[in-house]
């Protein structure tokens, strides 16, 4: 799976969010910065990243990393 794959769904289900996305293969790990998730638990937020993913995280990706936060959230904050 390519990193650039992923970047491009989870830029069309966040627009306007930072996003990185590392690692190689069917093992990545992406940091989502987005104001949406103002008022959001970790697993809600988790979960928009997931569906974004779509069928990816059944068909290609065995391990993923999320850490999702707004832009007021340092990171490292949540996992």
């Amino acid at each position: 799976m390519s990193t650039e794959t992923i970047q491009e769904l989870l830029t069309q289900a966040f627009p306007g969010a930072t996003i990185s996305v590392d690692g190689e293969g069917c093992r990545l790990s992406v940091t989502v910065i987005c104001p949406t998730f103002s008022n959001q638990n970790t697993i809600k937020r988790h979960r928009r990243v997931y569906a974004a993913l779509g069928n990816l995280m059944q068909e290609a990706i065995h391990a993923l990393s999320i850490q999702t936060l707004t832009p007021d959230e340092p990171i490292g904050d949540n996992s």
